[in-house]
């Protein structure tokens, strides 16, 4: 059994109020667990806000799903908040959209 790794040791240094901790190399373990078997659904459904996250998210996605063979199967979401969201957001989405040549729907609130 694998020795557990030491705790974080605090550097003492501050920056802004913000503490920062000492990971020793190696106490991490970044290991992805198995996912979803992806190819078992029928249809993909991504939300996207326009924002550089869902931007980020679309391209990891959009990418695994070209290589699966099943790109022609996503639809991205966009749900329109209104007067909330940054002007352009709407069309912001939709063009994240068309760059992958993705089907693309606009949700909002209605009444």
């Amino acid at each position: 059994m694998p020795t557990p790794a030491a705790p974080p040791r605090r550097s003492g240094h501050r920056d802004g109020g913000v503490q920062r901790l000492l990971v020793p190399r190696g106490a991490v373990d970044f290991a992805v667990a198995p996912g979803p078997d992806l190819l078992s659904y029928d249809h993909y459904v991504i939300s996207i806000s326009g924002g550089k996250d869902s931007q980020a998210s679309l391209d990891v996605l959009a990418e695994r799903f070209c290589q699966l063979g099943v790109l022609d199967q996503v639809t991205t979401v966009h749900a329109d908040i209104g007067r909330s969201d940054w002007p352009g957001t709407v069309e912001l989405a939709r063009e994240h959209a068309e760059h992958y040549r993705l089907r693309h729907v606009l949700v909002s609130r209605t009444g």
